[in-house]
């Protein structure tokens, strides 16, 4: 059986509306994904951005109108010929 590829450690060390910041290695290339309560993803986000020397990588956006509720921080690294994958939730509103 073979064993399964190696991956890429990603985590979100920061979630909140507006804001994200990730945990990868140092280097590696990162992209977002903002899923809103209401469904719709958000556009207009800075992407790829590149992890620093301490292997953090973050993000700001502006905040659409949308529902309240949970939405969804999803951030997708790879550095050379590895990949991760981290999915944190958020809060909108009350």
């Amino acid at each position: 059986m073979p064993s399964p590829p190696p991956t890429l450690n990603v985590a979100i060390v920061q979630s909140d509306y507006g804001a994200l910041s990730a945990q990868t290695d140092a280097g590696a290339s990162c992209s977002a994904r903002v899923y809103l309560p209401n469904g719709h993803q958000l556009t207009g986000i800075r992407n790829p951005q590149t992890a620093d020397a301490n292997g953090i990588v973050s993000w700001t956006y502006a905040q659409s109108p949308t529902d309240p509720g949970t939405g969804d921080h999803v951030v997708d690294c790879s550095n050379g010929h590895l990949s991760g994958k981290a999915e944190w939730p958020f809060q909108v509103g009350a």
